[in-house]
């Protein structure tokens, strides 16, 4: 049996003015049908603005040749530097 597709919502969030990462975006995936962290993230004291949304559907699996596509085109100093230094605790 093939695993079921699961849809998930991506929500686009900056970081507000006076934040330590104040302009700062990303993306972040939630559960479609309850996710406290969306009620949460808006409040103090991360305050986040959502700046758009999409639902998305997953099915494990699929769309892999998407991840390669994307990380063969990506130069290998960024392939490097943010996960070893996210890894590693810093703000990457």
């Amino acid at each position: 049996m093939a695993p079921a597709p699961k849809t998930l919502l991506a929500v686009l969030y900056q970081h507000p003015k006076g934040s330590k990462h104040a302009g700062g975006r990303f993306w972040s995936l939630h559960d479609a049908e309850r996710d406290a962290r969306i009620r949460d993230w808006q409040r103090p004291p991360l305050s986040l603005i959502p700046l758009g949304a999409a639902l998305v559907t997953v099915t494990e699996g699929e769309g892999l040749d998407l991840v390669e596509r994307v990380r063969a085109a990506t130069p290998e100093w960024q392939l490097d530097t943010p996960l070893k230094t996210t890894l590693e605790g810093g703000d990457g």
